[in-house]
Order: C-alpha cells, then sequence, then structure tokens
C-alpha cells in the first residue's frame, strides 16, 4: 500500500512541474584575441537534479576562459525534458581603468607641473585588462614588471598639472589595446606635527618620552611617519597598509622609553600595493615604495634630567570586590591626583587609568589623592626603592569607595563684552566610581544675555534656563555643553556682573548635594588682554580676598585668544603651581575645547589642545576664543596677608609663550561673606558733566580706578587708595564715559559721566 501511494505522489509532481528553461548568463567578456570569457547556465523549472552539456564537451554550470566564437548548452532534467539556449560571444575591447599614483617628491616645483618632477603611475596588468607584454605607452614603450605569469604591473611617467585628466592608449605585443583615462592628483602636503609633550630622560638611562600629534594629510596620500633617534634607529613608526595608515585621519602617537638625545620625525609617501604585493621588493628596494620622498618635519630634543632616576608607573582602579585585583567591570581612575612622598611628587592618572613619573633614586611610597577613596591593600603604605638595581617600578593602587555617589558641578567662560560673543562651557561629573543613571543639568543664564546656540543642543528651553537630559552617567564620567550667548552692543553694561546659575541631577540616590549646584558670575568688561588667568573663590564674595575660615577653594579659569594671522593648530597651556597651592586637591573644570591634562614634578600643570584649529581673531573673531578651568585649594593654614599669585603660559603653535598678568589673591579674615554691589549711588562722581576734573568718592577706600570709553578702550587708570580722589580728564575726547572703582574689600562699584 506505501508503495502505491509514493507512485501517485510522484506522478503529481511530474504531471504540475513547469518546463524546464536554460539561460546563458556572460560573466566575463573575450576581449579581443584572448580567451578571458566565461559563461553559466541560469536552470528554471524542470524537476533535477540536471544534466548538463555544452558545445565544448564542458558538464560544468560554468565554463570558461572562452576566445569570441558561438557557444551552446543542452539542459536535461531528471524527467528527460530538454532545454536549450545558445550565444555569440563578442571579441569585446577592454574597459577603460585607472591606476595607482605614486608621486614625484615635491622639492623644486610641483610634481608633474613645471620644474618639478613626474608622477608615477602603476596599474594591476593581466590579459584581463591590458593584454600580453611587451606594452607601449601612447606609442612609447612602458616598463612592465611581471609577478607571475598572470599578471604584473605597469609603470610609466605621467608629466601634467594637478587636477588635469589624462588619457593614455595602451597597446600590447599582440596589438591589442586598451584606455587608461584618469585624473591627475594634487601632490601631497609636508605636515605640520604638533610636539604635544617632551619628558626628560634619566642621565644614563631611557625613559623619555615623546607625545606628538599630525593631522590628517588633506589631499589622500597614504602619508606614514617614522620616529627617528639618535643612533638613526626607528624609535616608533605608524603601522603599513592602508588600512591603519596615518595619513588616512589625525594621529597620536607616543614614543615611550627613549635617551636624551635628538629625534627626527618623518614623513613618507607609501604606496598601498608594496604590503599587499611584498613580490614587489624584488623590482624596487624598500627605501623606493615604503619610503618615497622623505622629509622631516621635525626634530625634537628629550633633554637630559641632570641625574640618575628611575620610573615609577601603576594602574588605579576602584577595587568593588576588594580581592585587591582589577577584575572585568571594575573602573579605573581618572584625572586623579598622585602623590610620591617624600619631596611632594605629583603626577595625573590618565584616561587609562594609567600613570607614571620619574623620580630620582630613593626610597618613597605613593598613594592616591581623593577625600572620596582609600588604598585598601596595603600598597601606599609599603615603601618602595628606585636604584640602579631596579629602574622601574610599578605599584597598581586598589582603592576603595569612602563615600556613596558624588555628583558636581562646573563652568567657566570666555570674557564678556559689549557687542560680543561669549561661550559658557558646563559640566556634570561623578567624582566616584558608582553608577549615576540617568540624569540632567542646567544653565539658568543672566537675563541681559541672548542664547544663540548650544552644543549638544539642549533637551529643554524654558525662558531663560536651558536643560540637557542625558543617558546613564558611568563611574568617572561626565556630560558638558557649550553654550554660546550674544552680549548685547550696550556701553553701559561695562562693569555689570552677569550673574548665571549652574544645576544637575541624577536618578541615584547622593550623599552629598551641596556640589550640585553653583553660581558663576563675570564681569563685563571693554577692551581687555584677551589671554588671562581669573581666580574666583568658593564664597563669590570678591576676585581680589581669599577669606580665612570662609573660602574652602579657589576657581582658575585662562583664557586665550588666538590675535595672530594665521590659524592656530594647537595650544598647550602651563601653570607651575605656587607653594601655598596644594596639588593633591587639584581637579579639572569645564573647558572650551577637547584636550588632555597632565600634571608632573611638584604641581606642573600641563593642558594640551591638539588640533584645536583656532582661527585668527581677523578671519573669526568668536571662534578665535579658548579657555581651560580647574578647582583647588591652598595649603593651610594660611596667615593673613599671604598672597596666592599664579600666572599661565600660553604657547601657539611654536611661537613663545604668552604669559598671561599674575593672578593675585590676598588671604584675610572677615567677620562675613561680602557681596559685590553695582549701585551707582556709592560712587559719586562731581561734577557731571565734567570739563578739566573728575571727583570721585566712595563710602570705602578706593583701590583702582578704570575710566572706560563708550567703544570700550581703556583711557585712563588710577590707584588713590583713598576715599576720595580728584582725576584729570582734560585730554578725553567729548563723550560718555563709564568709571569702574575697586574697593579695598573687593566690592566693585559703577558710575557714568559725560566729558564735554
Amino acid at each position: 500500500m506505501l508503495r502505491y501511494v509514493l507512485a501517485l505522489t510522484f506522478l503529481f509532481l511530474h504531471v504540475v512541474a513547469e518546463a524546464v528553461t536554460a539561460t546563458i548568463i556572460v560573466e566575463s567578456e573575450a576581449y579581443c584575441m584572448y580567451a578571458t570569457g566565461q559563461l553559466c547556465v541560469e536552470i528554471e523549472g524542470g524537476v533535477g537534479p540536471y544534466t548538463i552539456a555544452w558545445s565544448t564537451g564542458s558538464t560544468a554550470g560554468c565554463i570558461g576562459p572562452l576566445a569570441a566564437g558561438d557557444y551552446s548548452v543542452t539542459v536535461t532534467d531528471f524527467n528527460s525534458e530538454l532545454a536549450t539556449d545558445q550565444v555569440t560571444l563578442q571579441s569585446s575591447e577592454y574597459p577603460q581603468v585607472g591606476g595607482t599614483w605614486l608621486p614625484g617628491c615635491p622639492e623644486g616645483g610641483s610634481p608633474g607641473g613645471p620644474g618639478g618632477p613626474p608622477y608615477r603611475l602603476f596599474d594591476g596588468t593581466s590579459i584581463y585588462n591590458h593584454g600580453l607584454e611587451p606594452f607601449t605607452v601612447n606609442g612609447s614603450a612602458a616598463q612592465y614588471f611581471p609577478i607571475d605569469a598572470n599578471w604584473g604591473f605597469l609603470h610609466f611617467d605621467v608629466w601634467a598639472n594637478s587636477g588635469a585628466q589624462v588619457q593614455y592608449s595602451i597597446v600590447d605585443g599582440n596589438g591589442c589595446a586598451s584606455t587608461l583615462t584618469t585624473t591627475v592628483p594634487q601632490p601631497p602636503q609636508w605636515l605640520q606635527p604638533q610636539v604635544l609633550e617632551v619628558d626628560g630622560s634619566c642621565s644614563g638611562g631611557a625613559n623619555g618620552r615623546i607625545r606628538a600629534f599630525v593631522p590628517e594629510e588633506p589631499s589622500g596620500w597614504a602619508a606614514a611617519f617614522k620616529l627617528y633617534g639618535p643612533g638613526g634607529h626607528v624609535e616608533w613608526s605608524s603601522p603599513v597598509g592602508n588600512v591603519d595608515q596615518a595619513g588616512y585621519g589625525d594621529r597620536e602617537f607616543l614614543a615611550l622609553g627613549l635617551p636624551a638625545g635628538t629625534y627626527h620625525l618623518v614623513q613618507t609617501v607609501s604606496w598601498d600595493h608594496y604590503s599587499v604585493v611584498p613580490e614587489l621588493q624584488q623590482f624596487w628596494p624598500p627605501q623606493y615604495l615604503e619610503e618615497q620622498c622623505p622629509d622631516t618635519l621635525a626634530s625634537i630634543v628629550v633633554p637630559d634630567l641632570g641625574y640618575t632616576c628611575g620610573t615609577l608607573n601603576g594602574t588605579a582602579f576602584v577595587d568593588a570586590n576588594e580581592n585587591c585585583v582589577r577584575n572585568g567591570g571594575e573602573p579605573v581612575m581618572t584625572s586623579t591626583v598622585i602623590e610620591v612622598q617624600p619631596g611632594n611628587f605629583y603626577t595625573l592618572i590618565n584616561a587609562q587609568g594609567q600613570y607614571s613619573i620619574n623620580l630620582p633614586y630613593g626610597d618613597y611610597t605613593v598613594n592616591t589623592v581623593d577625600p572620596n577613596f582609600q588604598e585598601h591593600c596595603g600598597v601606599s603604605t609599603t615603601p618602595f626603592s628606585l636604584s640602579a638595581v631596579e629602574t622601574v617600578v610599578t605599584r597598581n593602587l586598589a582603592d576603595t569607595s569612602l563615600t556613596g555617589l558624588d555628583m558636581a558641578v562646573y563652568a567657566a567662560c570666555g570674557a564678556a563684552r559689549p557687542g560680543f560673543q561669549v561661550t559658557y562651557s558646563i559640566t556634570l561629573a561623578n567624582l566616584t566610581g558608582v553608577l549615576a543613571g540617568t540624569g540632567n543639568f542646567s544653565l539658568t543664564y543672566d537675563p541681559s544675555l541672548i542664547y544663540l546656540n548650544a552644543n549638544p543642543a539642549p533637551s529643554i528651553v524654558s525662558g531663560n534656563t536651558l536643560i540637557w537630559n542625558t543617558n546613564s552617567i558611568g563611574a568617572f564620567q561626565h556630560r558638558s555643553a557649550n553654550v554660546t550667548f550674544q552680549v548685547p552692543p550696550d556701553i553701559n553694561l561695562l562693569g555689570t556682573v552677569l550673574s548665571s546659575t549652574v544645576s544637575g541631577e541624577v536618578a541615584a540616590a547622593e550623599e552629598d548635594l551641596l556640589n550640585n549646584s553653583l553660581t558663576h558670575q563675570v564681569t563685563v568688561t571693554g577692551a581687555y588682554d584677551p589671554n588671562d588667568k581669573l581666580a574666583t573663590t568658593s564664597t563669590r564674595a570678591s576676585d581680589a580676598r581669599y577669606f580665612i575660615g570662609q573660602d574652602e577653594w579657589i576657581d582658575y579659569t585662562i583664557r586665550f585668544q588666538n590675535t595672530g594671522t594665521d590659524t592656530a593648530f594647537f595650544v598647550v597651556i602651563t601653570d607651575t603651581l605656587p607653594s601655598n597651592l596644594d596639588p593633591s586637591t587639584f581637579h579639572p573644570g569645564s573647558s572650551s575645547h577637547t584636550h588632555t591634562v597632565s600634571m608632573s614634578g611638584h604641581g606642573t600643570l600641563k593642558w594640551i589642545f591638539p588640533n584645536i584649529m583656532l582661527p585668527d581673531s581677523n578671519i573669526n573673531e568668536p571662534l578665535s576664543h579658548g579657555f581651560a578651568s580647574f578647582r583647588i585649594r591652598p595649603h593651610l593654614p594660611l596667615l593673613p596677608g599671604a598672597e596666592i599669585t599664579n600666572i599661565a603660559n600660553i604657547y601657539f603653535d611654536f611661537n613663545p609663550p604668552v604669559i598671561t598678568e599674575p593672578s593675585v589673591l590676598v588671604a584675610e579674615y572677615s567677620t562675613g561673606v561680602l557681596e559685590r554691589t553695582n549701585e551707582q549711588g556709592q560712587l559719586h562722581l562731581l561734577p557731571n558733566p565734567a570739563t578739566d576734573h573728575l571727583r570721585i568718592t566712595s563710602e570705602g577706600t578706593i583701590l583702582n580706578i578704570l575710566v572706560i570709553a563708550a567703544d570700550g578702550r581703556e583711557v585712563l587708570l588710577a590707584a588713590p587708595n583713598t576715599q576720595s580722589s580728584l582725576i584729570d580728564v582734560s585730554g578725553l575726547s567729548a563723550g560718555p564715559y563709564v568709571v569702574l572703582s575697586t574697593l579695598n574689600d573687593g566690592t566693585l562699584q559703577r558710575g557714568r559721566f559725560i566729558k564735554q
């Protein structure tokens, strides 16, 4: 019975199956006189399996290589149904192809152009695209380098200016012609390296380092780089191959373990096929292909530190399971101060949780300095030695949290001037190794400001409040926004304090909410030094006084502007902290551009803004500004009258540093927190209008007086140190003026008068 059912099923299939069809598909053309064609049969319908019979005798689904001619195929299905097809394979012309360029070195003129070397053009060649050797190009013999019996490389020089479209007729040894059409590329450009950091090497040792940044080669060439040491050996090189070539994108590199001496960063223009086809080395020496057009971009000196020393390094992390080993998922600590004693040596943990510092030979202890964490595995209390016997010591620091989640907000801005734009940067930071979850942070800006834009755009705009919703904020992570405002072009704003509020909150519970909000203030000024350093104490009571027992910390903002005549490719800021500031309490704040910050020695800070591309003020004034900020505490106790004086050095590219005017805070006792006032009634100006002299009187002692013209220029400065002062205004032009005075308690007062 079972056999009968199967027979009926087969009969049913035989009846309903569609008729079998066969179609020949041309997979490859038959070029010129050569057997380069390939045909395949496509079968539909019928009942398999199928039997294939080509007119060539082949029974395969595809046949080749084939010369031009007539071809047919017969397909027979399982039911003996037949299907046939035939095709005439024509003799085809070679398709137009484009080659691979290798530049002539650009010294002495543009490659291919007048006075310059030719470009070199390479093209992979086989019977399938150009035919068989020997070849002529536009009637002249061309070089051909066979790799094996089937293919090789055609090579000839091109004399044409960049951007020109060129076409070459290639004829092989049997008279078969092909065409090569391509556009001559722009010549490669020698890049401007940005030497970001150089650390010296111990005498007789090899623990110096060089960190540099090389931007993308803009013309699209595969630029490669090597760092040659004093003995001519390569200390660092970019990977070979077009997947990870420096020059296909921006590249930052770090060369470690360097002895003192002079190093040379060399750019070359590679030909990608060199790494893909090693056989080409038999035709050209490596320096011809791998190091085409070498050019020294920079010479970098690693200084001798002048004393014998060794290197301390390690990783700092949050040891959640307290097993003294970093396991997967345990976060590393970042931007945290590492303190080495004795000697008061400091460094910062980088974004990967790593630190490194060179130290004179001796016995030391090392620890992370963060009030929220404590090293718990005994590493911080166990001394170690650096000596000629042990020049490198590794100490990994496993920390546990002393507190729960703690978030903090930071804010900084550039100069606020009437009629100009000002950029604020605000940050919500997770100071702990605890997951914060989702949250938001906001900026309620001074009503005098006109909101223009923000990056990223705020989630909510409500009146003069901007709110950013955030995704989950992990351990030691932060979220930031840069906001641009227009300061109205009103001369009467000079001396006005713009007050804004920054706040933030997250889903997870916090133990300390005091640092989740702050008030940021900036005074509207006229003409000013575009490169300066500002200090603001935690009470915000004064820009000139640090009130003992009331102020806890100081916020510093270093502002800079490119006032040159060309783009600044990179900016470096250095700040050697004075002895009465405690490096162990340093914490980075908000900044205008992407950067890295480091600390070395006894408290030398360095901010690096690689590839900042800061336009000059003549081209784009709003975008010519930048700033960096940080928070720090003074060493206690502070005595009354002590001055906290700090400056910064600002480097634009390779130019000498711009040194800011000193930021000076004087420590004093105070019975209460002072608030600055701008009420004109407290500053008396007589006569008004004035002709020759103007008497300025206040209820307090006036430390200094600044007179500002309507166009923002500072036209007169005096330091009377009295309650009343008579100033000569006879030399001023007629018109309105603003008077700014600072009292001995830090109060800022403002008044206006007319000069007749």
